[in-house]
């Protein structure tokens, strides 16, 4: 397979050249019918097009913009190709990958899917836009209940109706009774689920949807102020919610799992508080059927309003290893609230002439030990 940097000019010392690599293969070929070693039958990689002429690809890419968040958000890649002779022309349901890095180094995937945008404009770009398993889910809308299950039972059974990839799927809170309303997406039903029970929902690289905790295990990269930091806003505020008390409908858990179905004559036993402040909220949820259930709401849902008091878009020099649910660290910024660990929401990946190889992250304080309130709509705006 050939990769080519990304521009023609030659490289001046001391700097690093992004390169990109996209892997198409139609969706209405054959096996037989893959062309260009094997990977695809539109491209192997930039630089390549279909009967190995190096054009299309290599001189009509102009840029890529890469956006990954957390469910309900929809991830996209966006390839902006100059419209001509030789232009690349993929086809709706294309699936492949997307890879970027650098010259000097093995390009990394950022994105699998398939594309679902074909756009032309008068600028003479065309935009060729791939999304994953989250638009299939985006269109999927389902009135079930389910019975002695637990979060990630629901969430296999929406992934196994649009066939989409179950990756690391942990169990999550259980849930005695549960039931889903075609009012909602099934996107934003398992965002619900994520975060009651404190969790990531995120397609990783590869297309396979993640449903766990945040990963603790490990710091994927550490950014230091006048290396490869390139800016850093936070702004904190106080609290919306600062305490809250949650009432739930159901006698489980009191009156044994069984009794989901039961009401509970005094709401007492199936409500609890949580946080502490005089910003003060007060809900009923029906959907919770047991002490456990209400527990965990209230919990994710102060953490939550404390983690939206504090969020950051923090923007470093071009690093497709960051990912989102992980940690990244930052050091050495002339402000110590900046410096520190914290938690990826969402991941803006571009490469363009005029800007380089640029990422930018929308991040949150992270807290070991933090149980909920990762799933924040609306991704980097």
């Amino acid at each position: 397979m050939t990769d080519l940097s990304f521009g023609n000019q030659r490289a001046v010392p001391g700097t690093r050249r992004p390169l990109i690599r996209v892997e198409l293969a139609s969706s209405s070929a054959g096996a037989g019918d893959r062309l260009a070693d094997g990977i695809g039958s539109l491209a192997t990689a930039v630089g390549v097009d279909l009967g190995g002429d190096r054009g299309g690809w290599t001189d009509q890419l102009v840029g890529l913009v890469a956006t990954t968040g957390m469910l309900p958000d929809v991830d996209a890649v966006s390839l902006f190709l100059a419209a001509g002779p030789s232009a690349p022309e993929p086809a709706l349901g294309d699936r492949g990958s997307v890879a970027i890095g650098y010259a000097d180094a093995a390009p990394t995937r950022v994105f699998t899917g398939e594309v679902a945008v074909l756009g032309d404009g008068l600028d003479g770009l065309r935009r060729v836009e791939l999304a994953n398993g989250g638009q299939a889910l985006a269109h999927l809308r389902v009135d079930q209940s389910f019975e002695g299950v637990d979060a990630a039972d629901i969430v296999r059974d929406l992934l196994g109706r649009v066939d989409v990839t179950a990756g690391n799927l942990e169990a999550g809170v259980a849930l005695p009774f549960h039931a889903l309303d075609a009012r909602r997406h099934a996107a934003e039903c398992i965002a619900t689920l994520a975060a009651r029970s404190g969790f990531v929902a995120c397609f990783d690289r590869d297309g396979a949807l993640d449903f766990r905790p945040p990963a603790a295990s490990e710091t994927l990269a550490t950014f230091t102020h006048g290396v490869d930091l390139l800016g850093f806003e936070l702004a904190a505020s106080r609290p919306a919610v600062e305490q809250i008390a949650i009432s739930g409908e159901g006698a489980a858990g009191t009156a044994g799992a069984t009794a989901w179905a039961w009401f509970a004559n005094e709401p007492d036993p199936v409500t609890t508080t949580a946080g502490a402040g005089t910003r003060t909220r007060r809900e009923s949820d029906p959907t919770l059927r047991s002490l456990e259930a209400v527990e965990t709401a209230a919990r994710w849902r102060i953490e939550g309003a404390a983690r939206r008091a504090s969020r950051g878009r923090l923007t470093v020099t071009g690093n497709p290893a960051v990912a989102v649910g992980h940690r990244v660290a930052v050091e050495g910024s002339p402000s110590a609230t900046l410096d520190g660990e914290w938690l990826v929401l969402a991941i803006r990946h571009t490469l363009g002439p005029s800007t380089g190889f640029v990422t930018e992250m929308r991040v949150t304080r992270f807290a070991s030990g933090g149980t909920g309130g990762f799933n924040f709509p609306g991704g980097l705006g």
